[in-house]
């Protein structure tokens, strides 16, 4: 049963090896993936656009926190400066 298991395997190895031989890949044509990938980004859509309410509200929070951080670091600035004057 040893022999014939290899023999068997032996067959199947080289029928598989001829196989995987065959087998190309099939040729990538720059000029179709362009094309391809110029159709996808030409059917985007513009999200903002589309959404102009959530573009103002994002635009505000971004002034408010922008606001906020600035008013922070006056104060910060403004303590550090008022201590450096008193200890002089």
């Amino acid at each position: 049963m040893d022999g014939q298991s290899a023999l068997s395997e032996a067959r199947h190895g080289s029928r598989r090896r001829r196989h995987s031989q065959n087998l190309k890949m099939a040729a990538i044509s720059l000029p179709i993936v362009a094309r391809d990938s110029f159709a996808q980004l030409a059917k985007r859509t513009s999200w903002p656009a589309e959404n102009p309410g959530v573009m103002v509200v994002f635009c505000v929070v971004f002034v408010v926190a922008v606001g906020l951080l600035a008013l922070f670091i006056y104060k910060k600035m403004l303590a550090r400066r008022e201590k450096s004057q008193s200890t002089v």
